[in-house]
């Protein structure tokens, strides 16, 4: 932790120019960057959560069966 802390200090001048900037960039959404309607990113973000979870408990059963 120490070093990390060591790290982040000596890098912060770069850190503030280039990444800790991007919040003045106000409010940016993934539709408003991909011109991809609201409800598509939404089904999306549902259907592969699903798929997810239908992984994990399919390898759950696979993993009792062995």
């Amino acid at each position: 932790m120490i070093a990390g802390a060591v790290l982040y200090a000596l890098s912060f001048d770069w850190l503030k120019a280039h990444v800790l900037n991007v919040w003045t960039l106000g409010k940016v959404r993934l539709p408003d960057v991909t011109n991809i309607p609201d409800i598509v990113w939404f089904a999306a973000l549902a259907v592969g959560a699903g798929l997810f979870f239908w992984w994990v408990e399919s390898a759950e059963v696979r993993r009792k069966r062995t």
